[in-house]
This record gives C-alpha cells, sequence and structure tokens, in this order.
C-alpha cells in the first residue's frame, strides 16, 4: 500500500499510524507472564549491542546537521560574517544539539564516538586521553576541548578556531571524515585498486561523488565488498564501479554501484550467507 502512488504523504503517515494501533492492540492482548518479561528482560540486555541497529536515514538527518548554522556547521566552518558566534556559545549549541540528534536518530557506533571523542574529549576506560579516527585510520587526540584550543579560543574571541593553522588542520581532518568531497571517491577507489592487483577494474561518474557520510566506513565497506571479489578473479576479474544520483522529495539517493562483471553465485544460500555477514 506504501508503494501506491495514488496515496499522499499524509495518507501513508496515517496508514502507519493505524497499523502501529493495530500491533499495539494485537500485543497488548498477549502480554507475558511476569517470569516470561524477567527473561526477555535479561535477554535484551544481553543483546542490547545487536538490536542497536542504526539506520541510514537517520545517519543522513543526523549529517545534514553539518549543513545546518544551528545545528554542527560552525564545528568545520568559520562563523558567518552577521554572527555573534564564540568558543562558548558553540559549544553549548553543539553539545545541546548532539544530545537532541542522538536521542532521536540511530546512527552508527563508530559515528558517535567520532563525534562524541571530537566535541567532548576527556578520558576513556582504559584511563587514556580519548581518541578520535579520521578518514585514514588514524587516531587523534586533539578535540574542542583540548587545553591549546581552549586557551588560545579565550585570547581570540569571536574569531574561529580555523584561524589557527595547527588547529585548523585537525579541523579539515575532521571534515573530511564527515564528508566526502570530490574527488575523493576516485581516490579511494584507486587505493583500493592498488591492494586488488588481480582485479581489473573500470569506474564511471566517480569525479561526481560529494556527501556528507562516515568516510572510513565507507572505504572500509568497499575494500570488504573487493576483497571477496577478489576471491574468483581468476574467472571473473574484470569489475565496474559506478557512481550515480537520484533525486526525491526527502531523501537523495548516491549510489555506489559495484559489479562483477559475469560472476554468477553458485546458490542462493550462497547469497545469504554474504548478506547475513
Amino acid at each position: 500500500m506504501l508503494q501506491n502512488r495514488n496515496l499522499s504523504v499524509n495518507d501513508k503517515k496515517r496508514l502507519l499510524l493505524l497499523a502501529t494501533q493495530e500491533i499495539e492492540r494485537a500485543d497488548s492482548s498477549l502480554e507475558p507472564k511476569e517470569e516470561e518479561r524477567k527473561k526477555e528482560s535479561k535477554e535484551d540486555s544481553k543483546n542490547a549491542s545487536i538490536l542497536a541497529i542504526h539506520a541510514p536515514k537517520d545517519t543522513a538527518s543526523f549529517l545534514s546537521l553539518f549543513n545546518d548554522p544551528n545545528g554542527f556547521k560552525f564545528l568545520t566552518h568559520d562563523y558567518d560574517p552577521d554572527s555573534n558566534m564564540n568558543y562558548d556559545k558553540l559549544m553549548m549549541q553543539v553539545r545541546e544539539q548532539f544530545k537532541e540528534a542522538t536521542a532521536k536518530y540511530r546512527i552508527p557506533k563508530n559515528l558517535y564516538a567520532l563525534m562524541s571523542a571530537f566535541i567532548y574529549g576527556g578520558i576513556g576506560k582504559d584511563g587514556k586521553v580519548r581518541t578520535w579516527m579520521d578518514c585514514d585510520g588514524i587516531f587523534h587526540k586533539e578535540n574542542y576541548t583540548s587545553k591549546n584550543w581552549v586557551e588560545w579560543s579565550g585570547n581570540n574571541p569571536n574569531v574561529h578556531l580555523l584561524s589557527n593553522e595547527e588547529i585548523a588542520k585537525e579541523i579539515l581532518k575532521f571534515r573530511s571524515s564527515i564528508r566526502l568531497v570530490k574527488p575523493i571517491l576516485c581516490d579511494i577507489i584507486s587505493r583500493q585498486e592498488a591492494k586488488h592487483s588481480n582485479l581489473i577494474i573500470q569506474t564511471n561518474g566517480l569525479e561526481k561523488a560529494d556527501f556528507y557520510t562516515y568516510v572510513w566506513a565507507l572505504e572500509n565497506g568497499i575494500k570488504r565488498i573487493l576483497d571477496d571479489m577478489a576471491r574468483y578473479a581468476d574467472k571473473t576479474p574484470n569489475v565496474k564501479i559506478s557512481f550515480e544520483r537520484s533525486f526525491s522529495d526527502d531523501f537523495s539517493k548516491r549510489i555506489i554501484k559495484i559489479t562483477q562483471l559475469g560472476s554468477i553465485s553458485s546458490s542462493i544460500d550462497d547469497v545469504l550467507q554474504k548478506f547475513k555477514t
């Protein structure tokens, strides 16, 4: 029914609401016994990490806050000329927005850790200074709570930290970790091509890729796909990687399509196993 083009967006929302109410009514008539509740509670705690799966659209909404002056924009961009923003106001705004956004959106744990370490700093459970990992897999200790960042901000009120050349290097490294800019996707594929010399890779449209994402995780995903394809390179070495864009009213799509030409799976079980892992 949700695919029905004759239904308006409001009709679809209403449909989901009614369906949810029906499910809740059905659930309430099948309330588990007390001992079953306790058992389920233990299982829920045990499997919390498995159940906490992120949602791609939530991740897109979270990252869109880096375009919002009232969100995370000034973490990685200079203040607007007519803005009265300063370090203290920025930290208050960003931390409040982060708290609200992470309560509202389901984002990947590693993206949460990246952002949290960059704006809060502090000491980790191991007693060491918390670090964040950039798009190249390199760990950084510098963050918005670092002593030299705070002191420089105090000595330069209403001036963004990007005006400090050394600090700017760290901020821009963080920025390149949450946004894929032209021609970084080309660089990623070139690096992976060097690691998978038994594959013959042709590309199309990669230079057009420019969008917010957790860049390290994206490259890691591409690497894992090519690792698997390389196992069958003796029979099907040709791989095509293309970048496509599509637009809609609510979310735009950025599609990286990786195809091993001429490759056919041996069985549906093989396909399902790959999908699960």
